[in-house]
């Protein structure tokens, strides 16, 4: 809401100052989400990297941070599914891009000619702002992956769209592995075979290099 707020004060055309428009081309779509399908397991493979540190303070911060979450992310039927997908998926895919990459890049991007610094910047916010140890850099590859996304598609809805599916496949995947021993326990740990990761480097670069033979930039 101080998002769409902003951009309505702000802007004569707040939709176009947000990014919320249209990719330049329809592959974009598909190649977002082949791009969110890669990354994912990159994504939690690293997360488990950085877990296996054991950093006592970072141990313990992930602690109280999984004991507030955990009563909330106990979904025992379809209703608590979609709430949580709610809360957890479709509103920060939403408010968190409408905020970090709609209006914090742009104004990063006023400091800068080119595209790295407000990406980095605003990658690096964007990862502080979930405040966990071991999922920093994780959390900050996202986002640099975000702005890209947004950047070489001209569409902040396409960042939305990763955002929701690496949140949301996640959380789906956590609820059909509530009654799975062996799943519920790769899930936690973040744990996957080793081919998993593998495989989603190689469909993450095919499909990332794709989409940047077919970008369609931000104007300036």
């Amino acid at each position: 809401l101080p998002s769409l707020l902003f951009a309505y004060l702000t802007h004569p055309r707040p939709g176009y100052y947000l990014g919320l428009r249209k990719p330049g081309k329809s592959i974009h779509w598909l190649l977002v989400i082949f791009i969110a399908l890669g990354a994912i397991p990159v994504f939690m493979s690293m997360a488990s990297i950085f877990q296996g540190l054991h950093w006592k303070w970072a141990d313990e911060a992930q602690q109280r941070i999984e004991n507030l979450e955990k009563p909330y992310l106990n979904m025992s039927s379809s209703a608590d599914l979609l709430r949580v997908f709610a809360v957890m998926a479709i509103l920060p895919a939403v408010g968190e891009e409408l905020f970090f990459r709609g209006i914090i890049m742009r104004f990063a991007k006023k400091r800068s000619r080119g595209m790295t610094f407000p990406i980095l910047i605003t990658s690096t916010m964007f990862a502080l702002f979930h405040f966990t140890a071991y999922g920093f850099f994780p959390i900050l590859f996202a986002g640099i992956l975000l702005g890209l996304i947004y950047y070489l598609t001209g569409s902040i809805v396409c960042a939305m769209l990763f955002h929701l599916l690496n949140n949301g496949l996640q959380i789906i995947l956590m609820y059909v592995a509530k009654d799975n021993a062996q799943l519920k326990s790769l899930v936690d740990s973040n744990s996957l075979p080793v081919y998993l990761p593998i495989a989603g480097l190689i469909v993450f670069g095919i499909s990332f290099y794709l989409l940047w033979k077919n970008r369609t930039p931000l104007p300036d």
